[in-house]
C-alpha cells in the first residue's frame, strides 16, 4: 500500500486575510526563485533549471494580486484545505505552497460569489458589480498562479 505523501489540513480565515496572505506569499515564492536564479552558477545559468526558473519568475511577475477586496466582505468567513506534507519534518516545495496560494485564492473566491449573490436578491447593483470584478481578478490570478510550475531542487 502507497504512503500518503499529503495530508489536508484544514485552514480558516476571512476573505480580506486570504487574499492578503495570497499577496505575501506569492511575492515570498517569487523572490525565492528569483534568489534561486541569481545562485546559479555561470556554466548552469543556460540549462534547464534555469531556464525553468526564468519562466516561472516571469509568470509570477505578471500576476497582478493588488486587489481590494470591498470592505463590507472582507470580513466574510473562508475554509480551505492546505496540502501539506505527510512527513512532519518536511516543508511544503513551492509548487505545493503554490497550490496552497491557489486554493485559497479560490475559496475566497467561492464565498465572495456567495456574497455577491446575497446581494444581488437585495438588489444592490453597485455592490454586485464590484465584488463580480474582485471575483473576476481573484480568478485570473489563481489561474495564471497554476500556471507558476517550480522546477524540483534538482531538475
Amino acid at each position: 500500500m502507497a504512503r500518503r505523501r499529503f495530508r489536508l489540513v484544514p485552514q480558516r480565515t476571512t476573505v480580506g486575510t486570504a487574499v492578503e496572505d495570497a499577496q505575501t506569499e506569492a511575492e515570498e515564492l517569487r523572490g525565492e526563485a528569483q534568489e534561486w536564479l541569481d545562485g546559479v552558477p555561470e556554466n548552469l545559468q543556460q540549462g534547464d533549471v534555469a531556464q525553468r526558473l526564468e519562466e516561472c519568475i516571469s509568470v509570477m511577475e505578471g500576476i497582478d494580486l493588488e486587489i481590494e477586496v470591498p470592505e463590507a466582505a472582507a470580513g466574510e468567513k473562508v475554509e480551505y484545505q492546505e496540502a501539506m506534507p505527510a512527513d512532519k519534518r518536511r516543508g511544503p516545495s513551492r509548487n505545493t505552497r503554490a497550490a496552497n496560494i491557489a486554493a485559497m485564492l479560490e475559496a475566497a473566491a467561492a464565498v465572495l460569489s456567495e456574497w455577491a449573490d446575497a446581494l444581488e436578491k437585495k438588489g444592490d447593483a453597485g455592490a454586485v458589480d464590484e465584488a463580480r470584478t474582485v471575483i473576476e481578478q481573484i480568478s485570473t490570478a489563481q489561474q495564471e498562479l497554476e500556471n507558476a510550475d517550480f522546477p524540483g531542487m534538482f531538475g
